[in-house]
């Protein structure tokens, strides 16, 4: 495969992690760049170039650029269609999608505000975070009953990695979820296996970035 994508992410972030499990699964080749949310770079002028909305995750060949996600998990599905990451089946397909994007549009946001008041970035009243975490828990609840229907549909799809780091995320902030949730912390210990994650999990770039979050957590405890 000809092709060369340029990664834009950071890797304690599922939607970065998506993305990069997608191009690892797929074994395309790729750079793996590291944009740095703790030091701002995604807002520096020459990352704008690439991504307007200064977010990641984003890739970049030749003179063409696509941020979003899913949006770029959609491109490489399509184009890279050998190693496929979503049931052949139409109904199949859409609930391997409702389930992955339900992991992007209510897990992950829930858990940020959580980060973001741990780093004292957004500091929580006690209401307000008891209420987040509340939310969090029903909806693991039902996350954790759909998943089951569908984690079978296909070898690997963009509902592992964006788990993967985001249950890694949650419990790292609330501990106490890996025992109330043990079919899910079963469920991550398995996908930690996966010789796509297992790539990504040994990369230098991604031990770097989890030591700096890790010591950063540990100055604000």
């Amino acid at each position: 495969m000809s092709d060369k994508y340029e990664l834009y992410g950071f890797p304690v972030s599922p939607f970065s992690y998506l993305v990069n499990a997608t191009l690892e699964y797929k074994g395309l080749n790729y750079e793996n760049n590291i944009v740095n949310l703790r030091k701002g770079e995604q807002k520096h002028p020459e990352y704008l170039e690439i991504n307007p909305y200064g977010l990641v995750p984003c890739i970049k060949f030749g003179e063409t650029s696509i941020y979003e996600s899913w949006a770029i998990f959609e491109y490489l599905e399509e184009k890279h269609p050998d190693k496929s990451m979503l049931p052949k089946d139409a109904i199949q397909k859409s609930k391997v999608r409702s389930v992955g994007l339900t992991i992007t549009n209510e897990l992950i946001p829930l858990t940020a505000q959580l980060l973001r008041d741990q780093l004292g970035m957004v500091p929580l009243s006690k209401e307000r975070k008891e209420q987040v975490i509340n939310n969090l828990e029903q909806k693991l609840s039902v996350f954790s009953n759909e998943l089951k229907k569908v984690k079978d549909f296909c070898e690997f799809s963009p509902i592992e990695p964006l788990f993967f780091q985001a249950w890694m995320n949650v419990t790292f902030l609330l501990p106490n979820l890996k025992e109330e949730y043990p079919t899910l912390t079963e469920y991550y210990q398995q996908l930690i296996e996966h010789p796509s994650i297992q790539s990504i999990e040994q990369n230098p770039k991604t031990i770097e970035v989890r030591n700096l979050m890790r010591d950063l957590f540990m100055q604000k405890a």
